[in-house]
């Protein structure tokens, strides 16, 4: 395992674009698929602020060689630590996988052009509870746990 993090952390010294994709997906194929994501998040993390959408581009192309499924959970991890690569790495992914890369880059709304919509129909004015420890929040009620 040392051996993948040494190549994770050093791809970037690699000449060629096949040649880091070739070093990423080596180094990819050693992690379980469940920790796929953060492995590639957090080499997108490490990466230099201008080297983050090549690296982020070229490690989406080495897990989607190796496991084609983990390409949304990967995206929504990478924006997270990156937003602004979500916008280029959706539409690296098959058609029928964009819909939940998009989903999963939603915890990054700024990356994937998502706003906050507010209700004009409901003021919020936040949280409150009454004397019967039921909140309200706009017209909604829920009743506080016992």
């Amino acid at each position: 395992m040392s051996f993948a993090v040494a190549i994770l952390t050093n791809v970037a010294m690699a000449g060629s674009q096949s040649e880091q994709i070739a070093a990423y997906k080596k180094a990819l194929k050693e992690v379980p698929a469940v920790e796929m994501p953060a492995k590639a998040a957090s080499v997108v993390a490490k990466a230099k602020a201008k080297e983050q959408e090549e690296t982020a581009l070229n490690v989406l192309r080495a897990v989607m060689e190796i496991s084609p499924a983990s390409g949304p959970a990967v995206v929504g991890a990478i924006a997270r630590v990156a937003p602004a690569t979500a916008s280029k790495l959706i539409p690296m992914l098959p058609a029928q996988y964009q819909p939940s890369a998009r989903a999963a880059a939603s915890f990054s709304p700024a990356a994937v052009g998502v706003q906050e919509v507010k209700d004009p129909y409901v003021a919020d004015p936040g949280p409150t509870f009454n004397k019967t420890d039921t909140m309200s929040v706009g017209t909604r009620r829920y009743s506080a746990p016992n």
